[in-house]
């Protein structure tokens, strides 16, 4: 049976880390934005639904400009944290694939 080789986690991080800062530092920025995205966008999808169905909830005395507004907000906030989403993703992990060696 074959033995396998322990490699230990911290030490590999650290050496990828320290390549990538060496060959582009861009990534960094990209990731972060990507996981601050990633983290932004379901809230949308769960909070701004639940503000419409508790104003449609409230029969005659919901107010139709709230209704389009908050609509407007969802539509324009999940639009913007989804192309930011996409653009660090999409433009981060080419430039992290060719810094590999």
């Amino acid at each position: 049976m074959k033995k396998l080789i322990n490699y230990p986690i911290c030490s590999v991080l650290k050496r990828m880390i320290k390549n990538i800062s060496a060959q582009n530092k861009q990534i960094f920025l990209y990731f972060t934005m990507y996981t601050v995205a990633a983290a932004i966008y379901p809230f949308f999808s769960v909070v701004l639904p639940k503000i419409i169905i508790g104003e449609l909830s409230r029969g005659s005395d919901a107010r139709s400009e709230f209704i389009v507004i908050i609509v407007l907000l969802y539509l324009i906030l999940t639009s913007v944290s989804g192309f930011v989403r996409r653009y660090s993703h999409d433009y981060s992990y080419p430039l992290y694939y060719n810094t590999e060696n």
